[in-house]
């Protein structure tokens, strides 16, 4: 891995907006029919736990995370990400960078690739002493793991974009932190510009687990119709190591 594993992050947006505002009121034109529902306020504490959450991403510059596939099914002739581990960085608000290693099923097969990502382009690499290439990440079934961290595309969307607001209660993660679960749904639209999905006008459901003592978004699940022949798959993406110092260059081609 190209990284001084020092600095991570992952930052968001103005979540606290979209979740206070709460319903946006029924719309009548004199014609029942025409109504529009309002959109259900969060819980007060669950507003104001995503409105904490989102003043710490927001200032967060680096992250590490994990990622695990469930239900992804071994179509041949096509190519799907199923795990991988890595760093992202945002060293400034216009710029994101990736480093990382996935497993990815190319025609059937898991295959691990080695991935950076810096200043848009894209280099895989198949193999430890392969070479290193520049590459469309939709050939490895993925969508380039930069912009998971990018305010407009990333994670920090999908927390702006979170509909149907829910307390999930609390769980406990596997190093015994106890979060707070938060549960919805965006639009597989929003989906497909953090994983490419088969239905983008499909919802994906979401559970968001944040720490309530430090405010860290650790978990997220999204569940979705993310494949043609299978109806439902899920995502796991772990974060931590906030803020440790990170540095990514890109590789020699």
């Amino acid at each position: 891995m190209h990284v001084s594993r020092t600095t991570r992050s992952i930052l968001t947006t103005a979540l606290a907006v979209v979740l206070t505002v709460g319903g946006l009121g029924a719309c009548s034109t004199g014609d029942r029919s025409n109504t529009v529902a309002a959109e259900p306020a969060p819980p007060p504490e669950v507003a104001n736990l995503l409105t904490r959450c989102l003043d710490f991403l927001d200032g967060s510059r680096t992250a590490a995370f994990t990622v695990k596939g469930t239900g992804v099914p071994k179509d041949a002739g096509k190519s799907r990400m199923i795990s991988g581990k890595g760093v992202m960085s945002r060293p400034t608000p216009s710029t994101a960078a990736f480093d990382g290693d996935l497993k990815v099923l190319i025609s059937g097969s898991e295959v691990p690739v080695s991935v950076i990502s810096f200043r848009g382009r894209l280099y895989v690499r198949t193999g430890e002493n392969a070479a290193w290439q520049v590459s469309d990440p939709g050939a490895f079934g993925m969508i380039d793991p930069a912009t998971w961290i990018e305010r407009e595309k990333g994670i920090p969307r999908m927390l702006t974009e979170l509909k149907s607001v829910q307390d999930g209660g609390t769980s406990t993660l596997d190093d015994g932190t106890v979060v707070h679960d938060v549960k919805g749904y965006i639009t597989g639209y929003l989906a497909a510009r953090l994983i490419p999905i088969a239905d983008v006008n499909s919802r994906v459901q979401i559970t968001l687990s944040i720490d309530p003592k430090t405010y860290e978004l650790r978990r997220a699940v999204m569940t979705g119709h993310f494949f043609e022949s299978a109806p439902s798959s899920s995502y796991v993406v772990r974060l931590f190591d906030y803020d440790e110092k990170v540095v990514i260059k890109p590789p020699k081609v």
